[in-house]
Parts: C-alpha cells; sequence; structure tokens
C-alpha cells in the first residue's frame, strides 16, 4: 500500500515493461517478511519492517525461481535478500 512502490511498478512510458515485486512472484499472497530491526533493537525498537525489496522487469517475472531473507545473520541491520532466476 506504499505509493512509492505503486511508482515504481508504474510503467515509465509505453515502451518499457513494469516492475514486478520478486517476492510477490515466489510467494504469491504471503506477506513480506522483515528485513530491517530483525536483530537490531537499539534503532528499531521493537518494530521489524520491510524496508528492502527487489524489482524484475515485467518481462523477466517467469524467470524468478527463489526469493529468500537471510534472518539469521545480524551483521547489519538491514538483512541480506537472495533472488534466483533462471538465465
Amino acid at each position: 500500500d506504499d505509493p512509492l512502490i505503486a511508482r515504481l511498478q508504474a510503467p515509465a512510458d509505453d515502451a518499457s515493461p513494469a516492475y514486478v515485486d520478486a517476492w510477490s512472484i515466489a510467494h504469491p499472497g504471503a506477506p513480506h517478511p522483515p528485513t530491517v530491526g530483525w536483530h537490531d533493537k537499539a534503532q528499531w525498537e521493537d518494530r521489524t519492517p520491510c524496508f528492502d525489496f527487489v524489482f524484475v522487469s515485467a518481462d523477466m517475472a517467469g524467470q524468478v525461481r527463489r526469493m529468500t531473507v537471510d534472518l539469521a545473520t545480524d551483521a547489519s541491520d538491514h538483512q541480506p535478500l537472495l533472488l534466483e532466476i533462471d538465465a
């Protein structure tokens, strides 16, 4: 429901394909997992929102195979994202 996310997914012009959220392709209907504040409670005060996204062009959407968020590492206040696509 974020207007900035909606803007990113709107076509730029008639010649460019729209961008699609890779998480939604790999996990239809599933909410995005938290990508910040999972381990760093000092900065995020018990909030764990999703701030990090990966978008692919609509013409590549069929190539998305897997999208994950690594919740195990505490190397940063943001969690790593992994996108696996077919070449």
